[in-house]
């Protein structure tokens, strides 16, 4: 139904009942053994009929956006275990209403990236605009753009679409300033490259979420002359005596 018939979860609740009592419904021969053919046919057909009833059409026809929202919910619930690859920002603007862009907060942004293909040869690291990985700080987004958030396991997806509004017009327009800054970077221009091939958008639930990815090279990348690594949510700079240990893990 997700990615064949085109369709989304119209309500997780109704979604999870419908689960609990549809084996009640579901009529297997009797004597154990092997399900034949035409029992599991029947039992598939029964079992989508029932769940169908949580199910709604979806509006997006591209099969790779529906890809990209299911990797975007295996993206939140894997950074819970692995959070050296992953980070959050709810947006580049300050909540208040002369914010400016906050350029330092961009560039750490990009060195974090930097420092998460770092870990080690084919590691690939995110940065996901548009998250809160706090309530509170949710809370604050919301009674400043007087918008609401949608819970996904411990995150709070809150969008970029109201800062969007507010400070750069719409979506289209704050994506491409991203994609200017970038240019800019104190990156290789292979790295360039990878980050501007692998920034997007998607919609999840009608909120516009940023998606900037980095996957390491050959060699371990730069930001501004220097090697960073990240351990948790921290960034360190590789010390000339840990340099050999550190280039190792390229070999």
């Amino acid at each position: 139904m997700l990615f064949v018939d085109g369709k989304e979860v119209d309500s997780y609740a109704k979604l999870l009942k419908l689960i609990k009592h549809s084996g009640e419904t579901i009529k297997l021969s009797e004597g154990g053994g092997n399900w034949s053919a035409a029992e599991k046919e029947r039992g598939i057909a029964q079992i989508s009929g029932i769940l169908r009833k949580s199910f709604k059409k979806n509006g997006q026809i591209d099969p790779s956006k529906r890809h990209w929202i299911s990797r975007f919910e295996n993206i939140l619930m894997n950074s819970t275990t692995e959070q050296t690859l992953y980070d959050f920002k709810m947006g580049f603007y300050d909540l208040k209403e002369d914010a400016k862009f906050n350029s330092d907060l961009f560039n750490k942004a990009i060195k974090t990236l930097t420092a998460m293909a770092n870990t080690h040869r084919g590691a690939v690291g995110y940065v996901i605009v548009g998250v809160c990985d706090k309530k509170a700080s949710a809370d604050a987004h919301k009674n400043h753009y007087d918008t609401g958030w949608i819970r996904f396991g411990s995150y709070f997806v809150n969008g970029i679409d109201k800062e969007a509004e507010n400070h750069e017009k719409d979506t289209d327009t704050y994506f491409t300033k991203l994609t200017n800054l970038l240019k800019g970077q104190p990156i290789s221009d292979r790295d360039k490259d990878f980050i501007g091939r692998n920034i997007f958008t998607i919609k999840y639930h009608n909120k516009t979420v940023l998606i900037i990815s980095l996957s390491s090279g050959d060699e371990p990348s730069m930001y501004d002359g220097k090697y960073y690594t990240r351990f948790g949510s921290n960034l360190d700079e590789v010390k000339t005596q840990n340099m050999l240990e550190f280039i190792k893990r390229f070999a």
